[in-house]
Formats: structure tokens, C-alpha cells, sequence
């Protein structure tokens, strides 16, 4: 009896131990979001942070501790296997008004190639990564501003570059073809989901792999993206 009652005594110590610990230290979480294509491919999505119980609002990101941003891993529809993309989104409360349908649209698959922010996966379910840091000519801002060429093209059709991070990269036929969705100016600061549609895209062209590449040039009709569509989920 004496050895029971030292038994549960210890066990009740190391659980209290722990209880206090998680209180005061937290419990490593994980946020995670399933994009399905319309095709059946999927991607997952994960962000980890740190849980709290006396946290007083642990849903909102700015009280978590050490809130992640989310990595991105795809798998194809007959496939139990999920690669990872290294690639990685900003995070954004999963569950805000329409926050997963704008994480769902920052991936896609078109023409069977699964894309993410300049990458995408090769015949041999590599991820493609560039030969050399991100290329000076794709830029379209210069220390002093947007650069004249670029503006020179955008006020043509009264639009704006969207996000850098919204830029893509595939292969179509012998070249790689790189994309910036332009949009409506006028809600070029104050973009959402529901109004962001995309009227244009600087393109440039690569014939190396992306060793050397084009000067960006105004497209009317994409390769990658469509006009009139939100970012990408046309492709989903």
C-alpha cells in the first residue's frame, strides 16, 4: 500500500509539473490548411506555433508565441506522398473572412505543372530553384522608385504591379516564362480577395533555364495567370 501511495504521489507530481510547465511555457500547435486542385491534386499548408492556456486570445496571431509562417507541401491526387516545396507563404489568421480562399489562390497547378511563388515542379518532382539570385532585370522598382520604363508601360492601361510575391515561374515549351500580375490601380492599395483581378502581367522570357533572361515587357494575355481572374484560382 505504502509503495502505491508513493507511486501516485510521484505521478501526481510529474503530471502537475508538467500542467505547469505548458501554462508557462506553451505547447507547440499547428495550424494547417488542405488546398485542393480542381483535378484532385493537394496542397497542405502549416504554420506552428506556440499555445498557451492563459493565453487570452489565442487564436489572433499577434498574442501566440513564435507564430510561423506557413510551409507549403503538395502531393498529387493518386499519391500518398507529400513534397515539400520550400517555399513558405506570410502567415495570416486562418480563420478570418475569407483568409483560406487567398491562401488556396497563392498555389495552383496548371497544365499539370503544380506551381508556388517562383517555383514549380519538374518531370522528376523536383522543385525548380534559380541558377543564380533573384535576377536584377525582373525588378520593378529601383532605389529611387518604380522604374521609368516600367510606369512608362503602366500608364498605358492605368494599372499597377501587384505584390512581388505574387509572381510565378513555368516552363512552356524550350523557354521559362515569368509572370507579375499587374492590376487595377485603384485598388492597388487597398487589395482584397474579392476585388483583386489581375488586367495584365510583365513577362519575360528565358531560353537557359534562367540563366539570362528578357527585359520585362507589358503582356495583355498571359501564359500563366488570366486576365479578369483572382490570382491563380482560376487554375485550382
Amino acid at each position: 500500500m505504502k509503495r502505491i501511495i508513493i507511486l501516485v504521489i510521484s505521478l501526481s507530481i510529474v503530471s502537475l509539473s508538467g500542467l505547469v510547465f505548458v501554462i508557462f511555457f506553451g505547447m507547440p500547435q499547428n495550424d494547417v490548411l488542405v488546398c485542393e486542385t480542381k483535378h484532385g491534386d493537394q496542397y497542405i499548408l502549416k504554420s506552428k506555433y506556440i499555445w498557451t492556456p492563459l493565453n487570452p486570445n489565442p487564436v489572433h496571431p499577434s498574442v501566440r508565441n513564435s507564430q510561423d509562417d506557413y510551409s507549403v507541401f503538395f502531393k498529387r491526387k493518386n499519391s500518398d506522398r507529400w513534397k515539400n516545396t520550400n517555399t513558405t507563404i506570410q502567415y495570416i489568421q486562418i480563420d478570418a473572412p475569407d483568409s483560406a480562399e487567398s491562401l488556396c489562390a497563392k498555389v495552383a497547378v496548371k497544365n499539370t505543372i503544380p506551381l508556388v511563388f517562383l517555383s514549380f515542379m519538374n518531370k522528376n518532382d523536383q522543385w525548380y530553384s534559380w541558377p543564380h539570385d533573384f535576377p536584377e532585370s525582373l525588378y520593378t522598382y529601383a532605389r529611387d522608385g518604380i522604374k521609368p520604363f516600367i510606369q512608362k508601360q503602366l500608364d498605358t492601361i492605368d494599372g499597377a504591379t501587384s505584390h512581388y510575391q505574387e509572381a510565378r515561374v513555368m516552363p512552356i515549351g524550350n523557354q521559362l516564362i515569368y509572370e507579375l500580375p499587374i492590376i487595377n490601380k485603384g485598388i492597388r492599395d487597398n487589395p482584397t480577395y474579392e476585388n483583386t483581378k489581375i488586367i495584365a502581367v510583365f513577362a519575360s522570357v528565358s531560353k537557359d533555364n534562367g540563366k539570362n533572361r528578357s527585359v520585362l515587357k507589358l503582356k495583355l494575355v498571359p501564359s500563366i495567370f488570366e486576365t479578369g481572374k483572382l490570382y491563380m484560382s482560376n487554375h485550382m
